[in-house]
């Protein structure tokens, strides 16, 4: 398996098992590095389990295609995706995106989806 099938494979796991989030990639022969920029940057903000994922995704590339390099980037960062050679788009990312955008979301993704929140939500806005 080459990098991108590993990335891809990889990054198709997370869209599943965070199904409020959407995923760029890109390749960027320049400077041999995977770029994957991933929305909202919340996600990284507030769930730990994210970010332990995120960090063996990266932990295995490196010790597997030790001559490319892996950059995780987020919306907020000066280094951006500009050609997408790659979308992953979560089923949830465009269907309740107030809940996303306030932080107030948590997803857990089996043969349902289910979700918690604070706050009345409105589902004529999200459709």
């Amino acid at each position: 398996m080459n990098s991108k099938e590993f990335l891809h494979n990889k990054l198709s796991s997370l869209v599943h098992k965070f199904p409020g989030i959407e995923i760029l990639y890109q390749f960027d022969n320049q400077i041999n590095t995977h770029i994957v920029e991933i929305h909202p940057f919340s996600i990284f903000e507030s769930l730990q389990e994210y970010r332990d994922l995120e960090s063996d995704i990266s932990f295995e590339f490196d010790e597997t295609y030790s001559s490319e390099n892996l950059l995780f980037v987020s919306s907020n960062s000066l280094c951006k995706v500009v050609s997408p050679d790659l979308v992953l788009t979560g089923i949830l990312y465009n269907i309740i995106p107030e809940i996303i955008e306030q932080e107030i979301y948590k997803f857990s993704f089996s043969n349902s989806v289910t979700y918690s929140t604070d706050k009345e939500i409105d589902f004529a806005k999200a459709a």
